[in-house]
């Protein structure tokens, strides 16, 4: 059994082959007004032959269940250079905090789906916005 080197930002470590990585990178930056802006990224199978439209229905179909005071926005618009179909979606809701905003990008990579989540404090909208805009225009795929 050959092993297989799987890098993270700290290390690099041996795996044996057959694994599905499942992983997330939780990043996290202070805002002004002592809240945060978190950014979530999160890989998924997209199992043929879901698109990623019927993807995206599926995942967020209970959110106005899951979310109290969901209350669905329009995400802002951007291109991305990727070859990637991309789908976003933008809401607010109450939490413990208040008022929270979440922007989404839902990202097809054929075989996978990669969920860009960037969330905080609704009053940081802006700021929440520009990090998952910048995620998005900077965005490269690593050769298979």
């Amino acid at each position: 059994m050959s092993e297989r080197a799987y890098h993270t930002d700290d290390c690099i470590f041996s795996v044996p082959p057959g694994f599905t990585d499942r992983s997330a990178q939780i990043l996290e930056w202070p805002t002004p007004g002592g809240g945060s802006v978190v950014l979530i990224v999160q890989r998924e199978k997209l199992k043929p032959p879901m698109s990623l439209q019927t993807y995206v229905e599926a995942a967020t179909r209970d959110h106005a269940r899951q979310f109290p005071g969901y209350f669905p926005e329009a995400p802002t618009d951007l291109v991305i250079e990727a070859e990637a179909d991309v789908v976003r979606i933008a809401f607010r809701w109450k939490g413990d905090q208040g008022a929270l905003f979440h922007g989404q990008a839902f990202v097809s990579t054929g075989a996978r789906v990669i969920l860009f989540t960037a969330t905080g404090k609704a009053q940081d909208r802006d700021q929440i916005e520009a990090v998952l805009d910048r995620a998005l225009e900077s965005l490269k795929f690593r050769e298979a």
